[in-house]
């Protein structure tokens, strides 16, 4: 069984468990009204997989209301970038859009954390990709989170 399997039983019998407060954030759940309503401030993590399983990030995201601005949000975005099994010319990196802005966080061939504050935002997603040194795109994202 490899690292993946178990991660997949482990996710698996969590949420037969009834512990499934790892992924408590929906994929738009910063700027989404249920969110705003609900909930004004909160957190969410997850592990996210490149396509193909080649590496992965533990990536976190809290929130919280900004003042004086209805609808929009401040918060981190922060976790920990693992190469895995990527091939040797490629990095694994996060990916962060803040209202449609992508940027690039924690690209590594090895380990490596990042964190990196946002404010007066309506929604925040993440994703992991592979990236070649000097090209200017990525390849084998993960979906949004």
């Amino acid at each position: 069984m490899n690292m993946r399997s178990c991660i997949g039983v482990a996710s698996a019998a969590a949420l037969v468990g009834g512990l499934a407060v790892t992924a408590a954030a929906p994929a738009d759940a910063v700027g989404s009204p249920a969110a705003s309503a609900a909930q004004p401030a909160g957190s969410g993590h997850t592990r996210l997989w490149t396509q193909r399983g080649y590496g992965y990030a533990d990536v976190k995201k809290t929130w919280e209301a900004q003042p004086g601005w209805p609808g929009r949000y401040r918060g981190t975005v922060s976790g920990t970038v693992h190469h895995y099994r990527a091939p040797a010319n490629r990095n694994v990196l996060v990916e962060v859009s803040t209202d449609g802005r992508i940027f690039r966080l924690g690209e590594t061939s090895g380990t490596r954390s990042f964190s990196k504050p946002y404010s007066y935002t309506k929604r925040v997603l993440l994703r992991v990709c592979l990236h070649r040194t000097g090209a200017s795109g990525v390849s084998f994202c993960s979906p949004w989170w």
